[in-house]
Order: structure tokens, then sequence, then C-alpha cells
């Protein structure tokens, strides 16, 4: 799963950004982001964790979609002229090992 981590320059804010399986109260399960961030004390001691979960389902669906778009015609849904040159290329990689 993509993870990502940050700091906003002289604040000092820092947080870690993780795309995890997340679980709704039946038991199915969705993408979700989750954010956290440290809070720490006066004197610099980690006192806990703040965390932020987002469902990004419908995101995962657009990237989904666009995907396919960039590697099938969409006319008539058999593999593009870029999927192919691509799939030739990992064909090639693979005689050559």
């Amino acid at each position: 799963m993509p993870r990502t981590s940050g700091a906003s320059g002289a604040t000092g804010y820092y947080y870690t950004q993780n795309v995890v399986a997340g679980f709704f109260a039946n038991g199915s399960t969705f993408p979700a982001m989750v954010t956290d961030t440290p809070v720490h004390d006066e004197q610099g001691n980690l006192v806990g964790i703040i965390g932020v979960s987002s469902d990004i389902s419908e995101r995962k669906a657009l990237e989904a979609e666009l995907e396919r778009r960039a590697s099938q015609d969409l006319l008539t849904g058999p593999p593009n002229r870029h999927a192919l040159v691509e799939r030739i290329g990992q064909a090639l990689l693979r005689t050559r090992t």
C-alpha cells in the first residue's frame, strides 16, 4: 500500500499517510487513506497521535477507470497500441532473463 510522509517546514508539523483497508460494521472492506500526526507536549515528548481516516473508494474507482481508458480501445474494448507496446516490452524482458 502507498505510504507518504512529510513535514511542513518551519512549523515542524510532521505526518504520515497510508492507504489501508478500512472495515465497515458489517465486515466488508473499503480503501481508506489514513493520516497520522504526532502530538507533543511543551518539552517535545510524544503524548499522542491524531489520526484521520477517509474513505477513498470513489478515488480508487476513478483511478481504475483512467487505467482502463489508457490501455483499452474505448470503442471495441481490446488492448490499444500503448498496452500492446508495453506487453511486447515485458515479453522481451522475460526472454532476456
